[in-house]
């Protein structure tokens, strides 16, 4: 009953919004297999596979200061509207080079759009949401997400060998469908009533950079972040390459599947988490997620079969869902309504560099040392990053 009436409690905007992330993850095609592309179809080593797929996250950099920036002057929705619609078209264009080196440019380029959109989809469910149901709002938008989640990767993996460009265009035509649906049916704008506001949710004046600079707990929270995701970041070299190597030439089917594996964890898993974890502290959270990281990633080296990369899977996807709505609402409560946007790009940004560097660094990593030795360094990594976020935990109010 009490799952029921939060489910009642999200603002219909925000179920729209987990049905078009929905649409979108349902042809998420090409990201997922991007290592894979790299190494089997233009031939690049472990090294410049990682190098070139930091190089493409990268983007990422100057793209969310830009889409912060626009949002908070422009309003969320237009913004996101617009970097989606330009992902679209970048999209189409690279089912056309895919197995050309000008692929890596358009990935590059997609890669940009996708992170202008983020820092204004953020922007736009904090304003959706009350600091009471943010969690709920969050966890709906990445549910969505992942239920189509549970079927793309799967479909690509079958694409790969025989379809390459059809994953493009697959890709490109779902994220339309998604945009028709946003642009119909949401908001620019929501009204919360007489609710009183946060007090730190307050606007206040001056600059981003000197607000950041009254709030060292921010800048702690996102260098710890930025840690937990070089963690996560083995999702993108290190775990397909260690399909590869385990399964050879069956590698990105048992990885596509291994993915479909961590979606399916995500719709049965995330509901029961938001309901049990809702009235802890997000900073709890986190924790609880760099612990669930450091056991799920940090046992894959000793995983030999199947059965056991499936328990690793979900063990780590625990975490991953623990994480990633935990961050957003973190971010969210901390920031000023009229800084959101800005405070999404800077932040997120600086959490992102982890995720962007994870598969230059584990691609160095890897060749110097070896799969076997990387996954108990980075359940290291994540236990240093559990210890400070306990830190920075014993220091905040409730």
């Amino acid at each position: 009953m009490q799952l029921i009436n939060q489910f009642r409690s999200i603002p219909r905007p925000a179920l729209i919004f987990g049905f078009a992330n929905f649409v979108i993850a349902a042809g998420a095609f090409v990201f997922p297999f991007m290592a894979l592309m790299l190494s089997q179809k233009l031939g690049f080593s472990a090294t410049h596979t990682g190098l070139i797929i930091y190089g493409v996250f990268a983007a990422h950099f100057p793209a969310q200061i830009l889409g912060g920036w626009l949002t908070d002057r422009f309003d969320p929705k237009p913004i996101y509207v617009t970097a989606i619609a330009l992902e679209v078209i970048i999209t189409i264009c690279a089912g056309f080079f895919a197995e050309t080196i000008l692929l890596i440019g358009f990935l590059f380029l997609i890669n940009f759009a996708n992170g202008i959109m983020i820092p204004a989809m953020q922007a736009w469910q904090a304003n959706f949401s009350t600091a009471k149901n943010r969690k709920i709002v969050y966890s709906v938008s990445y549910y969505g997400f992942n239920i189509g989640y549970a079927v793309g990767p799967a479909i690509g993996g079958l694409l790969f060998a025989d379809y390459f460009r059809f994953m493009f265009w697959g890709d490109a035509a779902t994220t339309i469908l998604a945009l028709i649906v946003v642009i119909l049916f949401l908001p620019g704008k929501f009204d919360h009533g007489e609710q009183e506001e946060v007090e730190k949710e307050r606007p206040v004046e001056g600059s981003v950079w000197r607000f950041l600079v009254t709030r060292p707990d921010l800048l702690f929270f996102a260098a710890l972040m930025l840690g937990i995701n070089i963690v996560y970041g083995q999702l993108t070299v290190a775990l397909p390459l260690q399909m590869e190597e385990t399964f050879g030439a069956d590698g990105a089917k048992f990885y596509g599947w291994l993915l479909m594996v961590t979606a399916i964890t995500v719709l049965v898993a995330t509901p029961i988490i938001a309901r049990v974890t809702n009235l802890n502290r997000t900073l709890s959270n986190l924790m609880m997620a760099g612990l669930f990281y450091a056991i799920g990633f940090g046992f894959l080296g000793v995983a030999n079969h199947y059965l056991l990369l499936i328990m690793c899977a979900i063990v780590f996807t625990v975490g991953e869902v623990l994480s990633v709505t935990n961050t957003n609402t973190h971010i969210a409560n901390e920031s000023p309504r009229n800084m959101r946007g800005r405070l999404s790009g800077s932040i997120g940004l600086t959490i992102g560099f982890g995720f962007g560097a994870a598969p230059a660094l584990s691609g160095w990593f890897i060749d110097q040392f070896g799969l076997a030795v990387l996954w108990p360094s980075v359940a290291a990594l994540a236990l240093i990053c559990v210890s400070g976020l306990g830190i920075l935990r014993r220091t905040q109010k409730n």
